[in-house]
């Protein structure tokens, strides 16, 4: 997009429940029930640059796609000798 960027350090917070972790109650999520994120960007792009880069990050970021919807997980157990 030709946007210049000197730095993005990005900070997240997520909220869990442990009790279902620690097999106290298997009723609550073992996950995170809500994650809250913030991006600084130094830039010298506008307000409004940022905006639209906001969004079409939004619309092609690989994590951001993996937390919004349901993605099949196969694990297998492997024993070595």
């Amino acid at each position: 997009m030709g946007i210049e960027i000197n730095s993005i350090p990005v900070s997240l917070t997520g909220i869990q429940d442990l009790t279902s972790f620690m097999c106290l109650d298997e009723k609550v999520p073992a996950g995170f029930s809500s994650i809250d994120g913030e991006v600084i960007i130094e830039s010298p792009a506008t307000k409004e640059e940022l905006e639209l880069l906001k969004k079409q990050i939004d619309l092609y970021c690989r994590v951001l796609d993996d937390l919004k919807r349901p993605v099949r997980i196969n694990i297998d157990i492997r024993k070595i000798k």
